[in-house]
């Protein structure tokens, strides 16, 4: 189904699906995720060099220098070796105590026989407490690992350490270009180091094993020694190319698909309401048996895959059990070799057979990790990419954010000390596009755009819906840049963004309250309870208190948590400029004038977005965006006809725009 899915294109599958199955057109939907049967002929193994080089790439931070995991590090990889090493020596020790003991029961030799029992005790004893710190070091090693990378990807992709300052997050939620990193970063992030360390220690048992085994297993028969490295090299070939890389396709299907429809249902939890409220759960299970059905089609491929697998595996080492008893066995009868030396034949030969085996007995799990390694090498390219970027940047006093085919836009953040400059907000012939898009043409919203907000002052952006008025906001607040021109405003926290929908952290109420921060020094319970009554949020202290911890986002309606959103406002310390993306729409009116009167004793300049006539009242400027004609916007078609002319903004004072007389 998604198994030919290249960046970007998962958000195009989920919409068109969503618009098939809206008009019926289930056919259209079930023509779009291709099946299974087809991915015989798409990708293929990035290549086992490559794969590698992508891995070491991955899981350098845990071994960089300077990083505080490199001293554990070292320890933890030093304990397992040493570790490894008892327990191969052990091995080799006991194939001698085997061969002893065995001789002895052959020849009835009591005393010998049962020395050589109490030798294997005496293994046992000594081995299990290596075991036991093998495994306590591994499992150490696999978790510091892990932790390791998670933090370096999570800190690049949370943090701000990319151009905008915003973090990662943000640019892969507005571009599409990765689907599903928090699965990358959680999930795949820990499959792939715990299946790579246990096929790392396993290689290197093996490898030990080999060398330890080989010396043995060549002294009882050479012909035995060279012929099990031919068998095994032929049939590790076998088990590669002729199950390793399709299985590898087909699991990295699997890995897109679960991935998707995950995402599906996560999306219908999100929307609940609005798609109970248009009975659509009948519509989203109809997209969910397409899917799930595309889903298992795909992994009875795989399945086929693996059972043609087994069968190859299992014929291989079915002709191995005869093989040390028919080659020492007439050597033994013709008074050449001791009884034991079939049992340490055996021994050796299995021991040794097993390590160069041991590739195609792991190739369903290379595969996962095959997998696993690529998403993550994909996820650390656009993170790197992002942070090199940033380092190139010569303008410290200046961030951009996504540069697109026409440019970007300068933002330029006064530090919060320069209290004495009278302009709040400085918008220098400004041209704004929308963010690139796979599948989707950038549109150019707003063109040659010159204002000034002096302190003090306050602007209202209308308009008719779509025509660009929160994508306006959204690069005065730094968030898109592609176009040119410049934005010049406070910076840092004295700026604050008010969205629609305010985000509500998971936490107690107080920590609701001075997000983004951590905590906010000099803020008293008494000023957070000041604050939640100005709001008329008083009665949420009897209801939960400020230390009670809720899922917020659930509890509180959308105007409580616009109200919280003000609350959050009226605590900021040296607040400068607030941007509101309709900040009180699930607001009544008197609520809304009682919040901006308050915002108004806050913030020196504010603006907003917003489509009330009552807005009016609490704000000194407009700022007017509206249709081009159709004889501008005949002037700007692309092949597609899917370009719009820019629209035409005008700058007024609020009394010249209630002049107009307009119903926007």
């Amino acid at each position: 189904m998604f198994g030919s899915l290249q960046r970007g294109d998962f958000s195009k599958v989920s919409d068109d699906s969503s618009e098939d199955v809206e008009a019926g057109s289930l056919s259209h939907v079930k023509a779009k995720l291709p099946r299974s049967s087809q991915l015989r002929s798409k990708g293929g193994s990035r290549g086992g060099r490559k794969l590698l080089r992508a891995a070491s790439v991955i899981a350098r931070p845990f071994l960089a220098k300077g990083s505080k995991s490199r001293r554990r590090a070292i320890f933890l990889i030093a304990g397992v070796l040493l570790a490894l090493v008892l327990e191969c020596g052990v091995l080799l020790v006991y194939s001698e105590v085997q061969k002893g003991y065995m001789t002895a029961l052959e020849s009835k030799q009591a005393d010998r026989f049962y020395r050589g029992l109490w030798t294997v005790a005496l293994l046992i004893a000594f081995v299990l407490p290596v075991i036991g710190a093998h495994t306590y070091l591994q499992q150490s090693l696999d978790l510091e690992w892990r932790a390791a990378i998670t933090r370096s990807m999570a800190q690049r992709y949370l943090s701000g350490s990319g151009s905008s300052g915003q973090g990662m997050f943000y640019k892969l939620h507005i571009d599409g270009s990765l689907d599903n990193p928090d699965q990358r970063i959680c999930q795949d992030v820990a499959e792939m180091v715990s299946n790579g360390l246990h096929l790392m220690v396993d290689i290197l048992s093996s490898v030990m094993r080999v060398l330890g085994f080989v010396a043995v297993l060549y002294r009882i028969s050479p012909g035995v020694c060279i012929g099990i490295f031919v068998y095994c090299t032929v049939s590790t070939g076998g088990a590669i190319f002729g199950f390793g890389v399709p299985i590898f396709r087909y699991q990295k299907a699997i890995t897109q698909q679960e991935a998707t429809l995950r995402y599906t249902l996560i999306r219908v939890r999100e929307n609940a309401e609005s798609i109970a409220f248009f009975r659509g759960g009948a519509t989203e299970w109809v997209k969910f048996q397409v899917m799930f059905a595309t889903l298992v089609d795909t992994i009875y491929q795989k399945i086929r895959q693996l059972t043609g697998f087994a069968m190859f595996n299992s014929s291989i080492k079915f002709a191995t059990f005869a093989i040390p008893a028919l080659l020492v066995g007439p050597r033994y009868m013709r008074g050449q070799a001791e009884f034991g030396e079939i049992s340490q034949a055996s021994f050796a030969f299995q021991v040794i057979f097993d390590a160069l085996m041991l590739i195609t007995a792991k190739v369903p799990e290379l595969s996962g990790m095959a997998v696993r390694i690529s998403r993550l090498h994909a996820l650390h390219e656009v993170l790197q990419d992002e942070a090199s970027q940033a380092s190139k940047d010569p303008r410290a006093d200046t961030l951009g954010l996504m540069s697109g085919p026409g440019g970007s836009i300068t933002l330029h953040e006064r530090l919060a000390v320069e209290h004495a400059v009278d302009t709040t907000l400085e918008v220098n012939k400004m041209t704004l596009m929308t963010p690139p898009r796979s599948g989707a043409a950038q549109q150019t919203i707003v063109s040659d755009l010159t204002f000034q907000l002096k302190s003090g002052a306050s602007l209202l952006i209308v308009g008719e819906s779509g025509i660009g008025k929160s994508s306006l906001l959204r690069a005065i607040a730094g968030l898109w840049s592609d176009g040119c021109g410049s934005v010049s405003r406070c910076g840092g926290s004295t700026v604050f963004f008010m969205p629609q929908r305010p985000y509500m952290c998971l936490g107690t109420l107080r920590e609701q309250l001075v997000y983004p921060h951590d905590q906010i020094h000099g803020i008293s319970t008494e000023t957070m309870e000041k604050a939640l009554l100005e709001v008329k949020l008083g009665y949420l202290l009897d209801r939960h208190g400020l230390e009670t911890v809720q899922d917020w986002a659930g509890v509180l309606s959308l105007g409580e948590q616009q109200r919280i959103n003000f609350a959050r406002v009226l605590l900021q310390p040296d607040l400068q400029l607030a941007l509101l993306d309709e900040g009180t729409s699930a607001c009544d009116p008197d609520c809304e004038a009682r919040l901006y009167a308050a915002l108004q004793r806050k913030v020196k300049s504010y603006v907003s977005v917003g489509h009330r006539p009552g807005l009016r009242h609490y704000h000194t400027h407009t700022l007017l965006l509206q249709r081009s004609t159709a004889q501008d916007s005949a002037l700007r078609p692309d092949q597609n006809n899917r370009h719009q002319a820019p629209a035409k903004h005008s700058y007024l004072s609020m009394a010249e725009f209630e002049e107009l007389g307009l119903a926007i």
